[in-house]
């Protein structure tokens, strides 16, 4: 069996004890032909009435983020699975859409897909995000070259160093607030390769970066096998990350969320 999905088990536990004693808690691919985008429509065989009874599938936007998610991942990567669980068991019917980040904001913005993720906490509230219980608990590191360490103790150390971040990405709280009040230089670029790939060419001093992201990255991705003996995830975690699901704000939206949250408390509460 995979590592990261003994990993997955491991933090679900820790999320399972969460939920219980704190009360934590398509868009489609383009095809080939590189069509647009559309909305999401209603589907179902009519019945006698003429009127259709089945339920709308669920559209749900996402990322190519290994290994949480991933078009060719087993299962759509482990937070694909979790979803489409769910509402699998419902009975509904699920559409999954995957886009760059910053694109799958923006469809989502504009209702074109009922649930975006996976997504940090800080999200509730923001481009219409109707937040979700936490269903995984992961965390946030930094990537760094081997023969020059990144030295800190404090978020406010990492001033004298340029660091990469993905563009659209929530880091945490601490971070984006060094980087609103421009006190913490960062260069954001597309996604988490380039970003090790620009810190393995001393472009970058660090990366912040997901550990299983980075750890999956390493492994799988051919084109960075080369840089492992000149970059590596470094000692100190910057910070312990849960991820959720945005819903539309709306009475489909709510109606989906409690669905979803129902279940993944019932869940947590049977891993007691």
């Amino acid at each position: 069996m995979a590592w990261w999905i003994h990993r997955w088990r491991a933090a679900f536990g820790i999320l399972a004890a969460i939920l219980v004693a704190g009360g934590l808690f398509a868009a489609w691919n383009t095809g080939a032909s590189g069509e647009a985008m559309r909305p999401a429509a209603v589907a179902g065989t009519a019945g006698t009435s003429g009127k259709d009874t089945s339920p709308r599938p669920i559209q749900m936007l996402t990322l190519f983020w290994p290994p949480y998610t991933g078009e060719a991942l087993p299962y759509g990567g482990e937070s694909t699975r979790i979803l489409r669980s769910v509402f699998e068991r419902e009975g509904i019917p699920v559409e999954v859409g995957y886009v760059p980040w910053p694109r799958a904001l923006t469809m989502f913005q504009q209702k074109q897909a009922d649930i975006l993720y996976p997504e940090y906490a800080e999200r509730a509230g923001q481009d219409g995000c109707l937040l979700s219980q936490a269903y995984q608990v992961t965390s946030l590191s930094l990537v760094e070259r081997r023969d020059m360490p990144l030295r800190w103790n404090l978020l406010s150390d990492l001033s004298s160093y340029t660091l990469g971040v993905v563009r659209g990405y929530i880091n945490s709280p601490g971070v984006d607030a060094l980087v609103r009040t421009h006190r913490l230089q960062v260069e954001a670029d597309n996604n988490d390769t380039t970003n090790i790939r620009k810190v393995a060419a001393g472009r970058i001093d660090g990366a912040f970066i997901d550990p299983q992201v980075y750890r999956y990255l390493m492994e799988q991705d051919v084109s960075l096998q080369p840089l492992r003996d000149l970059v590596r995830l470094g000692g100190k975690s910057v910070a312990l990350r849960t991820l959720h699901a945005c819903f539309q704000d709306t009475e489909r939206g709510r109606h989906l969320r409690d669905i979803f949250n129902r279940a993944i408390t019932e869940q947590a509460s049977d891993k007691q």
